[in-house]
């Protein structure tokens, strides 16, 4: 299943280490949810990135795509990389308003 527009730039910006532009794929006053810490609006998401692209050398590749809930999108992603354990299945939810990401979960 093809991603919505906003999903796919953000997987391009992330891939490219673009840390603005992954910033400026969410509103205003956007939420990450990420290793059970949230992040609240872009300059915080912008941080996220750059902290967690800093800290562990990963990457990756999506297995999966679906509609969630209320208009949204999960995607399903492996990360492979120089964190503990070097392998992880993660889910990526995107909630989505006006074009832009407005919540991010991780799990």
């Amino acid at each position: 299943m093809d991603h919505p527009p906003i999903v796919t730039r953000f997987w391009d910006a992330a891939a490219r280490r673009d840390f603005d532009a992954v910033a400026e794929c969410f509103t205003e006053d956007a939420e990450v949810t990420d290793e059970n810490e949230v992040r609240r609006g872009r300059a915080a998401i912008a941080a996220w990135q750059a902290a967690t692209r800093a800290k562990w050398d990963y990457t990756v590749t999506t297995t999966g795509g679906e509609p969630a809930v209320d208009g949204g999108f999960k995607v399903s992603a492996r990360l492979e990389g120089s964190f503990p354990g070097g392998v992880a299945d993660v889910a990526y939810t995107f909630s989505l308003k006006d074009g832009l990401i407005l919540r991010l979960t991780i799990e």
